[in-house]
């Protein structure tokens, strides 16, 4: 029924080099790429006479540049085998245009992880969130309206202005890869990898007294929050008020204060399998057999928050 909507267009320049040394034993490859991306779809404010206030329209360009690396090395090829390989990706993506309504709310914007936000000049992927300046002595969230402290959370949740908000950075790691090593022994071979990620960011789950009250869902924040004077210099756990305050609740959970680094290191699979082939096979039953154990997501090794938390799979 749209007449004006029309396919997302994209184009992609690459450069690449591929080139081996040590006799074969190590081959390195590195692509650099930029792609820009036009017309894509997004929902975008109408003339609200329509019927209707958001339409999906072509109103979002992006433009992505990245790099790729990749290196194997065969560090040992005898009876026992070693090969390593290490991979690297670095990613940056930008909004280049967003034809959005210029009396669009600022607070829009401030939504959880993972939610796509077109906002021009910015990572799509951005998190947004209040500024938080602690607590104060009564254990209430301080913000920021019109650039000055605040407690007016109807009017820093409804209308904030960019000075009294934070742009923490994307939501999904600009640099990763991983590093693969494999060991074979005549039939046996044993691969590990171990994935990183950096430069990303993720809002953790907080203490939200309209929802203990209504719902009796609780968090282990509740164990945190400020009690007494003084808690407000250890703690940026707000007091539990009753009847609760939805804006204050929030606020709170939406601020820079629940924001966390989501930087990691994990081992993220082991794998061991045993191959009948060759002088391995007992049988000509097991002429293409194989068995292996394979543990998928085996843990972390380092994590950039304090909370314990895996900003992959969980925001508890």
């Amino acid at each position: 029924a749209n007449s004006k909507l029309r396919w997302e267009k994209a184009g992609v320049l690459n450069f690449g080099l591929d080139t081996k040394f040590a006799k074969g034993k190590i081959k390195a490859t590195i692509e650099y790429y930029i792609k820009n991306s036009i017309d894509l779809i997004a929902g975008s404010p109408i003339d609200p006479t329509t019927g209707l206030r958001l339409m999906r329209l072509n109103v979002v360009s992006i433009k992505v540049n990245g790099l790729d690396m990749k290196l194997d090395a065969f560090i040992l090829n005898r009876a026992f085998s070693w090969k390593s390989q290490v991979l690297f990706s670095y990613l940056k993506n930008k909004v280049t245009k967003y034809y959005r309504s210029p009396t669009t709310n600022n607070s829009t914007f401030i939504k959880f992880s993972y939610t796509v936000i077109p906002r021009e000049g910015a990572d799509p992927y951005s998190i947004v969130s209040y500024k938080y300046a602690g607590l104060d002595n009564l254990g209430d969230p301080i913000g920021y309206r019109n650039g000055l402290p605040s407690k007016d959370y109807t009017n820093i949740v409804r209308t904030p202005s960019w000075d009294d908000l934070v742009i923490h950075g994307t939501t999904r790691p600009p640099v990763f890869g991983s590093v693969i090593n494999t060991f074979s022994y005549k039939g046996f071979s044993l691969t590990a990898s171990i994935q990183y990620k950096f430069g990303y960011y993720f809002r953790r789950n907080v203490i939200n007294y309209t929802r203990l009250y209504n719902s009796w869902i609780g968090h282990r924040d509740f164990y945190k929050r400020w009690q007494q004077q003084g808690d407000e210099f250890i703690t940026d756990v707000p007091a539990m008020n009753y009847p609760a305050n939805n804006r204050r609740d929030d606020f709170y959970g939406n601020s820079s204060a629940s924001v966390s680094k989501g930087d990691n290191i994990r081992l993220a699979d082991i794998s061991l399998s045993y191959n009948f082939s060759g002088k391995n096979r007992p049988s000509p039953l097991l002429k293409n057999a194989e068995i292996y154990l394979f543990i998928n997501n085996a843990g972390i090794l380092w994590r950039a928050n304090k909370y314990g938390l895996d900003p992959d799979y969980g925001i508890s």
